[in-house]
């Protein structure tokens, strides 16, 4: 996934020179996307199956990659939370 680092990227660019645009435009942009991967990661979580039909969270229960990997893709669940 190609793009997705770019609104974590400039989150943390707003934060750090304090610009409401930036933010404010990621959060139109990823704000949903983002919702649908907590929603996902979560039904999986508790239920075994997927949500989504687009299998955005497979990968998180995949005993082949790292945990420390996997552990990285939780900002899924914070950047939600800085944009609003």
């Amino acid at each position: 996934e190609p793009g997705r680092p770019l609104p974590l990227m400039a989150t943390c660019i707003a934060l750090w020179t304090e610009n409401r645009l930036l933010p404010s435009m990621m959060a139109l942009g990823v704000l949903l996307p983002e919702l649908g991967w907590i929603i996902d990661l979560t039904v999986r979580l508790l239920l075994g199956q997927e949500a989504i039909p687009f299998d955005g969270t497979r990968y998180m229960f995949d005993p082949g990659i790292p945990l420390w990997i996997r552990g990285l893709s939780l900002y899924h669940i914070v950047l939600p939370i800085i944009l609003v």
